[in-house]
């Protein structure tokens, strides 16, 4: 018997953990996407026009995927509460408090914490 645990809204729908437990806590531990990625290479050999018009398509593309994502976890959401889930929002600053540490021993390029940062002001 599993009393609670915290997993993406497609698992708790596509593995149906709504059958064998009633309390669900997401914390938001993980956020999926679907980047671009392309060589680097062979992007720079593109015309400047065609380089412009893949990083625009790109751009506009996460914007999209990110509203898709939202509205499909939305959407899950709405089924295990359907299926007598009951969800509750802890506070997250107790996990980032404990993650702190973490950072310093592993994030030790200026780039790393840049993203870091970018991810945390997300």
């Amino acid at each position: 018997m599993v009393d609670g645990a915290e997993a993406a809204h497609t698992n708790y729908v596509g593995q149906k953990f709504f059958e064998v437990t009633r309390n669900w806590a997401p914390i938001g531990w993980l956020a999926l996407t679907a980047p671009v990625i392309m060589s680097e290479r062979r992007f720079a050999a593109l015309p400047a026009d065609l380089r412009a018009a893949v990083t625009q398509a790109a751009e506009e593309s996460a914007v999209s995927e990110r509203r898709l994502v939202a509205e499909g976890e939305a959407q899950r959401h709405a089924q295990v509460v359907a299926q007598g889930m009951n969800v509750t929002t802890p506070d997250k600053a107790p996990f980032r408090r404990v993650a702190e540490p973490l950072y310093a021993r592993f994030l030790t390029a200026e780039a790393d914490k840049r993203r870091l940062k970018l991810v945390q002001d997300a």
